[in-house]
C-alpha cells in the first residue's frame, strides 16, 4: 500500500504514491512483486524437480489406493 497511500509530506526523503500523483513508486513496487512471484515459482519448481530426480515426489496409483485404506481405512477408488 505504500505504492498507493505514500507521501513525501509525510516523509520528505520518500516518494509520493498514487494519491500523491505519482505512478514510479507504485510501479517499482508491482514489479518488486512481479519478480518476488517469478522467483519463488522458478525456485519452488527447480526443487521439486532436483528432488523428484533424487526421489520420486508422487507415490504410484496402487500406493495411492493402500495409503487410502491404511490411513482412511477406506478406499477412495472403486473398481
Amino acid at each position: 500500500m505504500l505504492g498507493v497511500l505514500a507521501s513525501t509530506k509525510v516523509n520528505a526523503n520518500g516518494a509520493d504514491g498514487l494519491i500523491s500523483g505519482s505512478t514510479d513508486f507504485f510501479v517499482a513496487q508491482v514489479s518488486a512483486l512481479v519478480l518476488a512471484c517469478i522467483w519463488a515459482f522458478a525456485f519452488t519448481y527447480g526443487m521439486l524437480w532436483g528432488i523428484d530426480n533424487l526421489t520420486p515426489v508422487r507415490v504410484t496409483e496402487e500406493s495411492e489406493r493402500n495409503l487410502d485404506e491404511s490411513l482412511h481405512g477406506e478406499s477412495a477408488y472403486t473398481e
